[in-house]
């Protein structure tokens, strides 16, 4: 829900009870929270905001995705065109200098890449069936009821 004021009391509690700031025990438990761009998410993480910090870490999925078979700009670019007919200056460019220089189009980058959304980066690193993306929708949708 959308308030113009958030507070703590609004957020998700996922190691303190809810009205409270304090370590269950006394001591933060080491946690490694994965998900696919985890930033968005953490930010409805009560924990993350909290001055002392805790023992929670993320690791985020798209960020390793870009690392290691995202695309560049221009790539995007050409990705986005070959799925339609595109007129931007930077595809016609292309295209003219692989007509004038005789070169082949190379698209085998385009085999071992991917858009950064969570249903391409599956598809590229796991194949099979489209993955069910609603359930990420609690941190969006979600109450602690």
């Amino acid at each position: 829900r959308w308030s113009s004021t958030p507070q703590l009391k609004d957020l998700i509690p996922l190691e303190t009870n809810p009205g409270s700031v304090a370590s269950p025990g006394g001591k933060w438990q080491p946690r490694l929270i994965i998900g696919h761009n985890v930033g968005f998410d953490r930010s409805y993480v009560k924990e993350q905001y909290l001055i002392q910090g805790t023992e929670m870490r993320f690791l985020d999925t798209m960020s390793m995705h870009i690392a290691v078979c995202g695309l560049t700009s221009f790539q995007r670019l050409l990705h986005n065109a070959s799925k339609k007919e595109s007129h931007r200056k930077e595809i016609v460019e292309h295209a003219n200098r692989q007509k004038l220089f005789n070169m082949a189009s190379s698209e085998e980058w385009k085999k071992i890449s991917s858009l950064n959304n969570l249903r391409d980066v599956h598809q590229l690193h796991c194949g099979g069936e489209p993955i069910e993306k609603s359930q990420k929708n609690v941190f969006v949708e979600g109450t602690m009821k």
